[in-house]
């Protein structure tokens, strides 16, 4: 009887070692990743991922086998699990980052301006963003930078995982810009040609491109070293005229005339002596200095030279409030007068 007891604890102490064992073994077989991939550029916490049934105390990263969620690629992280038991035991699960995201272009405008006989890089003109930061800008479609004119293409972007943007199409403009009448502007050119071409900043003077007659751009720039608003007008969607006004806001008005001055000796260098020149002085500016004289309407100065389809003006004169405002025009035999007036500017 004895030895069946004997025989009878052992089997139950084997028993109780056993079912021990296979308890902490399933502990640990209980932990599992619920999720194995993830898009490239997430916010990926490695540990969020790892779940467990019960038994398990405390899951800790022991090696994140170079884990990086902004690169492509596969990993193995290991992890060190302990069970209530405070048994630990390393357990690996294998990461796949994957990038499926495509990259989006960044085309605000439908018509591109680019130099008649320049190289033509898509880059230069069009720009796009993705997970990847590794973009190549392509295009479909033939442009040709010896001739002038019109192109059409379709511009996409496609990253190093061969992800492909929506394709948009887009116009190139081949511009002849070696005539220019001033600054890179000719006669003729549509308003996007001149904003194209333009590079100056543009003024807090608003411009006016609404439903009217003439349509305006104002850039604030300079001219000799001198602050100018520069205007350009437009008529039918083909510039016609560009005035540089002074900006200058001076307290003493013979600054405005020096500026005229300064400025009618370099118009003097590039196009020789103007076909037309008249200083005003009326008799009741005597003993007044230019500039105040020209305030009050008493004088003027007015240059003029005239060239193959436009002409060329230098204007120093009073405004209606009282005071002196100075511009240089340029205007094509192509426009058609209006209420623009000089004295406005």
């Amino acid at each position: 009887m004895r030895k069946n007891y004997l025989y009878s604890f052992c089997a139950i102490f084997a028993t109780v070692f056993l079912l021990s064992a296979c308890g902490s073994a399933n502990s640990f077989n209980s932990v599992y990743a619920t999720v194995s991939e993830c898009e490239l550029g997430s916010n990926f916490d490695l540990l969020k991922t790892v779940s467990h049934n019960e038994g398990i105390s405390k899951i800790t990263l022991s090696d994140k086998g170079g884990f990086d969620s902004n690169k492509v690629g596969t990993y193995d992280v290991s992890y060190s699990i302990t069970d209530i038991k405070n048994k630990t035991k390393e357990k690996n699960f294998t990461y796949t980052v994957k990038d499926t995201t495509p990259p989006k272009l960044n085309l605000t405008k439908n018509e591109i301006h680019a130099k008649l006989g320049a190289a033509f890089d898509i880059n230069d003109y069009v720009k796009a963003t993705d997970n990847s930061n590794q973009i190549k800008i392509k295009y479909d479609g033939d442009v040709d930078t010896n001739k002038e004119g019109k192109y059409k293409i379709s511009v996409y972007a496609i990253d190093d995982s061969n992800n492909k943007s929506k394709t948009q199409e887009l116009e190139v403009y081949i511009d002849d810009r070696n005539d220019c009448i001033i600054r890179n502007a000719k006669f003729g050119d549509s308003i996007e040609t001149v904003k194209a071409w333009e590079n100056a900043k543009i003024s807090s003077v608003n411009s006016n491109l609404e439903d009217s007659e003439i349509k305006t751009l104002v850039y604030d720039t300079k001219l000799n070293n001198v602050d100018m608003f520069l205007f350009y007008f437009f008529q039918n969607d083909k510039l016609v005229k560009i005035v540089y006004g002074n900006s200058s806001n001076y307290i003493n008005d013979d600054s405005y005339v020096d500026d005229f001055y300064t400025i009618e000796d370099a118009l003097e260098k590039k196009y020789g002596e103007p076909d037309s020149k008249k200083y005003r002085t009326d008799s009741a500016a005597y003993g007044l200095h230019e500039g105040f004289a020209i305030s009050l309407g008493y004088a003027s100065k007015y240059t003029l030279w005239r060239k193959d389809g436009y002409i060329i003006t230098n204007d120093c004169y009073g405004n209606s409030d009282g005071t002196v405002g100075q511009s240089i025009t340029y205007e094509s035999d192509d426009f058609v007068a209006t209420e623009i007036d000089n004295s406005d500017i």
